[in-house]
C-alpha cells in the first residue's frame, strides 16, 4: 500500500507560482479536465447560484470572512483533522470554496485561522486554492488554477502543534482570500481527460484509493499531476491524494494510475490536474 503524508503547509507547485489546476468531478464519473467549468472570458456571466449550505466538523464554528477586496469566494466546507504523532499533533485542514460572483478568479491564496469564543487563535493555516486548469492568453507554459462562477476549488494545508484542539472549542473560522482576475483566461485546451473512480483498497476494503487513467490531448505535456479529494457523506473533503507522472504525457497517450489510499469508504470526489508544457 502506498501511504504518504505531505509535510508542507503550502501546495507544492503553488510555492513556485506553478499552482495546482485541473478538472472537477464529485459524482464518481469520468470527467475531462476543464470541461466542467464555464465563463472565464471577458464577457461576464450572470451571477452564480447561491452558495451551498456551509458544513463543518467543528459544530460550533461560524465562518467570518476577513476584510478583503473581493467577496466572490465563499467557504462552504471546513474539515479540521488531527492525530497524535509522538509528543505532538499532526494537523490537517481541508476547505472547499465556491465562487458566488461573476468573475473567474485565479491563483488565490487563502489564510485560515480557527479561533475560540474569546477570539484567541487556536491554529492557523495558509495555502493556495487548487482549482480547474485554465490557460492564460499570454501563452504561459503552465496552467492557472481558476474558479469560474458557480464552480469550486479546494484548500489543503497541514502542520504540527503541541496539543490536541477540541473540535467543540472552535467558535470562529476566519478566512481571507487574495485572488487574481486575468481577463481572457479559458479552460485549458490541453488539460488531459481523467477517467476512473474511487474504489475500496486493503484488507477488508477499509481504505479508499482512486484508480483510473489520463489521456493526453493534441499537444504533449512535460509535467503532469492529478490530485483527488474524496468527499464524505456531509460533503467534507477528507484527504488530498496526489499522483505525479514521470516524463509527462505525450499527445494522445493514455496512462493508468492509482493513488495513495485514505482510511474509510468514499464514492464522491473533487479532482484537479497540474500541467506544465
Amino acid at each position: 500500500m502506498k501511504t504518504t503524508f505531505a509535510l508542507c503547509t503550502v501546495l507544492s507547485l503553488a510555492c513556485a507560482g506553478l499552482v495546482a489546476c485541473g478538472s472537477d468531478s464529485d459524482d464518481g464519473a469520468a470527467a475531462p479536465s476543464g470541461d466542467q467549468v464555464d465563463g472565464g472570458t471577458d464577457t461576464k456571466p450572470d451571477a452564480a447560484p447561491p452558495a451551498p449550505t456551509f458544513v463543518s466538523n467543528t459544530p460550533n464554528a461560524a465562518v467570518r470572512a476577513a476584510s478583503q477586496p473581493r467577496a466572490d469566494l465563499v467557504l462552504v466546507s471546513s474539515n479540521f483533522k488531527q492525530e497524535a504523532s509522538e509528543s505532538r499533533y499532526y494537523r490537517e485542514w481541508l476547505g472547499i470554496v465556491y465562487n458566488a460572483g461573476r468573475d473567474t478568479v485565479c491563483q488565490t491564496q487563502a489564510e485560515v485561522s480557527l479561533r475560540d469564543t474569546q477570539s484567541a487563535e487556536l491554529v492557523k493555516f495558509s495555502s493556495f486554492v487548487r482549482a480547474p486548469a485554465f490557460k492564460s492568453p499570454s501563452g504561459a507554459i503552465f496552467s492557472l488554477p481558476c474558479v469560474a462562477p458557480g464552480e469550486r476549488g479546494v484548500i489543503y494545508s497541514n502542520g504540527f502543534g503541541p496539543s490536541e484542539i477540541a473540535p467543540t472549542s472552535v467558535a470562529v473560522i476566519d478566512i481571507q482570500f487574495e485572488p487574481s482576475v486575468y481577463p481572457g483566461v479559458i479552460p485549458h485546451p490541453d488539460a488531459p481527460a481523467v477517467s476512473g473512480a474511487l474504489r475500496p483498497w486493503g484488507l477488508g476494503g477499509r481504505y479508499t484509493q482512486f484508480a483510473g487513467s489520463v489521456t493526453g490531448g493534441a499537444h504533449a505535456i512535460s509535467s503532469l499531476s492529478v490530485t483527488t479529494y474524496p468527499l464524505d457523506d456531509k460533503g467534507l473533503a477528507v484527504a488530498q491524494l496526489d499522483e505525479s507522472f514521470s516524463g509527462g504525457l505525450a499527445a494522445g497517450e493514455t496512462r493508468d494510475f492509482d493513488t495513495v489510499a485514505v482510511q474509510g469508504n468514499f464514492t464522491k470526489y473533487i479532482q484537479f490536474v497540474d500541467l506544465y508544457q
